[in-house]
């Protein structure tokens, strides 16, 4: 009777224990410069916009954390990333924006410019075409 009792209270715990670590871990939302936004975000299918990762995580953060994975490669801009109130997390569940661990993510703001042609104008004060 004892043994029983106490492989049942060891059952009961073990799968309060699992039921509260499946609890705590964080709802992953991935993204790619080589992702789609037509994918599902995963790790094996990559988003390829911040937005849409972003648009994704938001009413995700209702059930838990939120960590987005910024995948290596530069993700070009061309505008601003605008994050809001919206996209806030809390203490209990923060939304959080993280380079993929070993890989380099950056964000990249300026145009490459290419063809640059000097001035003709040795004084400096023509204008610059590109």
């Amino acid at each position: 009777m004892i043994v029983r009792t106490a492989t049942s209270v060891a059952l009961v715990l073990l799968c309060l224990s699992s039921a509260k670590l499946a609890h705590c871990q964080a709802i992953e939302i991935f993204v790619s410069p080589q992702g789609n936004d037509a994918h599902a975000g995963t790790k094996a299918h990559p988003f390829k916009s911040l937005e849409k990762a972003r648009d994704a995580a938001r009413p995700l953060k209702r059930d838990g954390k939120v960590v987005v994975w910024l995948r290596g490669g530069d993700y070009e801009r061309e505008k601003a990333f605008e994050l809001t109130a919206e996209d806030s997390g809390s203490d209990k569940k923060p939304v959080v924006y993280r380079g993929y661990p070993g890989e380099e993510a950056r964000i990249v703001g300026g145009k490459v410019v290419t063809e640059w042609k000097p001035l003709s104008d040795k004084g400096g004060a023509g204008t610059a075409h590109p």
